[in-house]
């Protein structure tokens, strides 16, 4: 009985997930910022699922600016993305050590 609860719960949540609510867990792990469409800060409850990528948008109506051409959007989530985590890398400015005399 308590699987069956589970399942049907289970397959509410996917179908409303796709209209307009992260699952808590989803939401936990988002690491986009920006919004692929505007440039805008994320609204964590408004995404589209595209090809096996969940897509953060800033309004609903990026969804269908979105959908309108979503490889162009992709790309530039994937930039952004990029961006943001040469950004995050730590840099080890070995080359200035060198010049200040750290090193001999």
């Amino acid at each position: 009985m308590v699987v069956v609860v589970l399942l049907s719960a289970l397959a509410c949540g996917i179908a409303a997930s796709n209209e307009t609510k992260a699952p808590a867990a989803q939401a936990e792990k988002i690491q986009q910022k920006l919004c692929p469409v505007m440039g805008l800060d994320i609204d964590k409850d408004v995404y589209v699922d595209y090809k096996d990528r969940r897509v953060y948008l800033c309004c609903a109506m990026c969804r269908k600016k979105f959908a309108a051409d979503p490889e162009k959007y992709i790309a530039k989530l994937d930039q952004q993305l990029k961006e943001a985590s040469d950004k995050d890398s730590p840099k080890t400015g070995h080359s200035k050590h060198k010049r200040d005399g750290h090193h001999k």
